[in-house]
């Protein structure tokens, strides 16, 4: 469906990547404390279905699953932005696919995962051929110029050092679980995906592109504001969002299904300032709004000012973008975070209005 400068996208292949990441991370995309918090009720078929699907699972697996769908690297979700333009609907022609891909193309989008390295430091894919040739340049320019963890970084370096039996282990973890796991559940998958992309459409069919651009403007200003957005709806990514550039300068917008229903909901009220006493309940968020009233950051520096991981910091300013504390700017492929002192008053002062 195309409307204005957007598209609505649907392909299951988005679904085997973000089970795949579910299963990985599910004690920290769980949503326990949104239960208490907000009283949601969790969706028991995907509680029932990770506990199942995890029984199932042999330990090898799951190791290899937990190197490329670690929520400190995304190195796996980095493939899934390129999905749009492909079209291909079929996970075994998408198999096929990445076959024929270099193994340098790999490693180009894992290496921009997460904030990636300064804008004066480009990556690009001739860069990252030239890194795979030279162990102690790759070394080099993981350990200073990437901010993640030990351990992801250690994951980086090796793939750097043998990209093709990267390649080929990601392929066979992708083809396996497809195989042994993913397929018994097509139906019941393809069937949910159905009914979710129904009510959305209902939902932008009824009250227009501002439905969609309040949903985003949680992630980002001025979203829809590229030559094409494609927008997809997700089962398994449940209550986040993701955002990415394509390589034309369009964006690619991935919404779990009940992320508007969570947050992009009626702000006023109690329940909404309760919100945002919350967020500033922390810290660590705190230190990242003083740093923000000082000029506008991407996420990379404010891990090095702070010293923490990306993963860290991508969680803190999630919190603060979901509350309209803070606000995203795209700027050349990267989010740059920026505090509007005058919002951020206004939004503080209508919290207490709202309290007392």
């Amino acid at each position: 469906m195309m409307s204005n400068n957007y598209i609505l996208d649907r392909s299951i292949i988005y679904e085997v990547f973000l089970s795949l990441f579910r299963l990985n991370n599910n004690k920290t995309i769980n949503l326990e404390d949104l239960e208490l918090e907000k009283e949601i009720k969790l969706d028991k078929e995907i509680v029932n279905w990770t506990a199942e699907t995890l029984e199932k699972i042999p330990e090898n697996k799951k190791e290899t699953i937990t190197k490329y769908f670690n929520e400190e690297s995304y190195f796996g979700l980095c493939l899934i932005s390129e999905i749009p333009v492909l079209e291909i609907d079929k996970m075994e022609d998408y198999l096929s696919y990445l076959r024929e891909k270099e193994a340098s193309d790999f490693l180009y989008r894992f290496t921009q995962s997460g904030y990636g390295p300064a804008p004066s430091e480009k990556i690009d894919l001739a860069k990252v051929k030239n890194l795979i040739k030279n162990e102690k340049q790759a070394a080099k320019f993981v350990n200073e110029k990437l901010n993640f963890s030990s351990a992801q970084k250690w994951n980086l370096l090796q793939f750097y050092f043998e990209p093709e039996a990267m390649k080929n282990e990601f392929i066979e973890l992708l083809e396996w679980y497809y195989k042994n796991i993913f397929s018994s559940n097509l139906e019941w998958i393809k069937n949910k995906l159905e009914k979710i992309n129904d009510n959305y459409q209902e939902n932008i069919k009824r009250y227009g592109k501002k439905y969609l651009e309040n949903i985003l403007s949680k992630l980002i200003d001025n979203p829809l504001s590229g030559e094409q957005n494609y927008i997809a709806f997700s089962y398994f990514y449940e209550t986040r969002i993701l955002n990415s550039s394509l390589n034309n300068g369009d964006s690619f917008y991935l919404i779990g299904f009940r992320f508007p229903e969570i947050f992009a909901a009626d702000e006023e009220g109690l329940l909404g300032s309760l919100e945002i006493f919350k967020a500033l309940a922390d810290e660590t968020r705190l230190n990242i709004i003083a740093l923000l009233a000082e000029k506008t950051m991407y996420g990379n520096e404010l891990a090095e000012k702070l010293n923490l991981s990306n993963a860290t910091i991508s969680h803190h300013v999630s919190k603060l973008l979901m509350n309209n504390i803070i606000q995203a700017q795209k700027k050349e492929n990267k989010l740059y975070f920026k505090l509007n002192k005058n919002k951020f008053k206004t939004a503080v002062l209508k919290a207490v209005n709202n309290l007392i």
